[in-house]
């Protein structure tokens, strides 16, 4: 059967996957930029929410369904809140799983369905989805940001057989689709070497809407106001090198009696305890300031208002193969930004020029990095304002509408490049 060649349609897309939303950390960044992108080349976009990731309720994740920002999002699960209990978490987990094959079944239906994206998809939710669009001719893309099956952070049997798991997700499931989107170049290369050619795999680095940062923001938060503090946005976990962050600030705190560091995020009780441990061990537990979940609007203002933003990971395979979404907001915000070497960051920053950067691991280097900001303000806005630049150039998510359609069309049968679409290459 001859397809039709198709050049000016709009696609009807569906992303699938974990994720709180309108409002949520990282990954509900990136798949609202990433559905920008899409809507921006003039594609419709539906996001199906297998289930929640957070276990306290979001003011702003009030309805299982509705639309946002021309997106409309359904929980499959029917909950907006993850479960605590094991057994309910399972639960809510095997109904989204379900629900996802009568969803995607239903756009088919209706005609809207073109388009199967799955983000960072893990095998026991994905395969139901995936098989039936192979079934229906749906093409699917797959978007990649962790390689999970490299996570061995913790241990026991339950986190050895979701490691088997995620080993059979990273190694089968990229083979079986139309496309990979890589959010690192190491990703990538990890694809080049499971035997995915380049015309499958395109790097879309980390999204940032950069007017959002750049702008001031006018939603303080009552926890920093009036506060001299280093930021380090973020889960807290093990990535994300927290111990060695606490040990480069006790020695800075010694010599400067009013600054704080302050850290975002809701980590978990038991996470949070293990850093207030080593706080006070340290000798710093009053100087840490915790905010507990922030907007995008009040991360904004946190940004804005620090004396400098902290991006010093952990150097491991795991962390090695991501990209933080926070370094291209850090960046954006204009404020100085203090990281290390791990994954691409090296490929778009340099020393002194657009980020100070630091040995991964060594606390040594972060605070001497603490104190160049500290000791010349005039250096150090100079250095936030040349990192904005290159939020601007490399990661302010407009830049990728065309490259994006472009790869969409070059993957999906029937679906060529489309060079006169104007809306494919607007800003």
């Amino acid at each position: 059967m001859t397809m039709e060649i198709i050049r000016d349609k709009k696609l009807h897309i569906i992303i699938f996957a974990c994720v709180d939303f309108p409002e949520g950390p990282a990954t509900t960044s990136r798949i609202k930029l990433l559905a920008r992108i899409l809507t921006g080349a003039g594609h419709q976009v539906s996001l199906a929410v297998y289930n929640a990731n957070a276990k306290m309720p979001i003011p702003e994740n009030r309805s299982a369904q509705g639309i946002h920002n021309s997106v409309e999002y359904t929980y499959l699960s029917g909950s907006t809140v993850r479960p605590a209990r094991f057994f309910d978490a399972m639960t809510d987990t095997l109904r989204g799983i379900v629900q996802s094959a009568f969803y995607l079944r239903s756009k088919r239906k209706a005609g809207a369905a073109d388009v199967a994206l799955f983000y960072t998809p893990d095998i026991f939710r994905s395969l139901p989805c995936l098989l039936l669009s192979r079934l229906y001719g749906i093409p699917v893309l797959f978007e990649l940001c962790e390689i999970f099956s490299s996570d061995r952070r913790r241990r026991g049997l339950k986190e050895t057989v979701k490691r088997m798991a995620a080993r059979l997700s990273d190694r089968l499931l990229p083979g079986m689709s139309n496309g990979v989107l890589a959010i690192s170049t190491k990703i990538a290369e990890y694809l080049r070497q499971g035997g995915l050619n380049d015309a499958a795999i395109m790097h879309l680095p980390i999204l940032v809407d950069c007017d959002r940062f750049t702008q001031p923001s006018r939603s303080p938060v009552s926890t920093l106001s009036g506060t001299r503090y280093f930021l380090n946005s973020g889960a807290l976990d093990g990535k994300e090198g927290m111990e060695v962050v606490l040990q480069a600030f006790a020695v800075v705190a010694k010599n400067h009696d009013r600054l704080h560091l302050a850290l975002t995020g809701g980590p978990d009780p038991d996470r949070k305890a293990c850093i207030l441990d080593l706080a006070r061990q340290l000798g710093i537990d009053r100087r840490l300031l915790f905010t507990g979940f922030l907007t995008v609007d009040q991360l904004a203002w946190a940004y804005q208002h620090a004396v400098a933003l902290i991006c010093c990971r952990a150097d491991t395979t795991f962390a090695n193969y991501g990209f933080p979404t926070k370094l291209g907001e850090y960046l954006a915000s204009g404020r100085p930004v203090i990281a290390n070497g791990v994954g691409d960051t090296l490929l778009y920053l340099k020393d002194g020029d657009n980020a100070f950067l630091t040995r991964a691991g060594d606390s040594g280097s972060i605070s001497m990095a603490m104190e160049r900001v500290l000791s010349d303000p005039a250096l150090a806005d100079q250095v936030g304002l040349n990192g904005r630049q290159v939020a601007l150039e490399q990661f302010d998510y407009p830049n990728f509408i065309k490259p994006l359609d472009t790869f969409l069309r070059s993957r999906c049968p029937g679906w060529e490049p489309d060079e006169g679409n104007p809306a494919a290459g607007s800003r």
